[in-house]
């Protein structure tokens, strides 16, 4: 799985410590969720808030 994860959610996510730490404890399948969506955003901002999603 991880291997598919794109590399603009890999940067964001590292400058997230809240989002990084949610992410980590997240089901296999929430992880599929959210990386099904951050390989389906098309900006920076998109990856930002889905980010952001995540840390809050």
């Amino acid at each position: 799985m991880y291997k598919d994860m794109p590399l603009g959610f890999v940067n964001a996510l590292a400058k997230n410590e809240s989002a990084m730490q949610k992410f980590a404890q997240m089901e296999k399948d929430e992880k599929e969720i959210v990386l099904e969506k951050a390989h389906n955003v098309s900006s920076k901002q998109e990856m930002q808030n889905l980010i952001n999603s995540i840390g809050s």
